[in-house]
């Protein structure tokens, strides 16, 4: 009888255990089923935004058409299954659009056709690779259908496209150095400023990421009066000035610079403000990541021997 018992209890035992593994199978599929129905959505949704762009630019130049539609869905995939850290401290608000790519992140404004925001980690090494070189390819933002500047809001405007990630921290990629040339990247700089005062600290941004390992980045626009300058067709806000922030997160320190869109003196020094003036003006908010405690600490300070100003 000792034997009849335990037998049963082992047929009981298997019969859970099929029950178990059949309710696992069927939890698997239903997961697999809805992966797939999500992925069925985006796809239509990518599907009918391609689609109708694709339409349009076909008939003005084919080969163009195709070889950009092409590298575009390569694009959207590659973003939708990465990672990104530009984000790492988190988002500074106020936009309509947050779009996280390789190389830097940005946050659009629809009503000024331009980055609020841009933040971006830059690394020693990225700084030191020559990975990638410059190109000139600016176009406007497929993720931003109907949304973005064109090339030809800024014809006859006097204004440069001033890149608020500049292309030359992307030298380690050649897709993040594509993608800086997208015009939703694009702010209408004065030509004087934006090859001038500007170009310099980009430069020494650079510099410090070499010299402390690693930078985080964050630059945009500065709107100040009621009424607004616009250029182009598709009215392009033009700023009153540009501000930049530089963190180095392991030596815990930070600034920012205020910069005048106008011919601009190059000493650096003369735009150092602190985080929280950078606020100020911009009405953003940075580094909500970070404890409130040593949030408050760094945005206070201006350590212009630090950044060798």
């Amino acid at each position: 009888m000792a034997g009849k018992k335990s037998k049963k209890k082992t047929d009981t035992s298997k019969k859970n255990d099929i029950v178990k593994k059949g309710a696992d199978t069927v939890k698997n599929i239903s997961r697999t089923y809805y992966k797939v129905k999500k992925a069925m959505y985006l796809a239509a949704a990518v599907a009918t935004v391609f689609g109708l762009s694709f339409a349009g630019s076909f008939f003005r130049d084919p080969q163009s058409a195709l070889s950009t539609f092409s590298y575009e869905v390569h694009d959207i995939v590659y973003e939708i299954f990465s990672d990104f850290d530009n984000l790492e401290y988190g988002i500074p608000g106020r936009q309509d659009t947050i779009i996280n790519r390789e190389g830097y992140a940005i946050g659009y404004s629809n009503a000024m056709k331009q980055p609020l925001w841009v933040c971006y980690n830059l690394t020693a090494e990225e700084v030191s690779s020559e990975k990638a070189k410059r190109g000139n390819d600016f176009r406007s933002d497929w993720r931003l259908w109907g949304k973005s500047a064109q090339l030809e809001d800024y014809k006859g405007s006097k204004y440069d496209r001033g890149h608020m990630a500049p292309a030359a921290d992307m030298t380690w990629s050649s897709k993040a150095m594509s993608q800086s040339f997208f015009m939703s990247n694009m702010s209408p700089q004065d030509a004087s400023l934006n090859r001038g005062a500007w170009k310099k600290l980009e430069s020494h941004t650079r510099k410090m990421a070499k010299k402390y390992k690693k930078i985080h980045v964050i630059s945009g626009p500065v709107f100040i009066n009621a009424n607004k300058k616009y250029i182009g067709k598709s009215r392009v806000g033009v700023p009153e000035a540009y501000f930049k922030i530089l963190y180095a997160p392991e030596q815990n320190e930070m600034i920012g610079f205020i910069l005048p869109n106008k011919d601009t003196s190059p000493q650096l020094k003369k735009y150092a403000v602190s985080v929280y003036d950078v606020e100020d003006v911009s009405q953003l908010e940075f580094f909500m990541k970070l404890s409130p405690d040593v949030r408050k600490k760094l945005k206070i300070s201006v350590n212009k021997e630090f950044w060798n100003l």
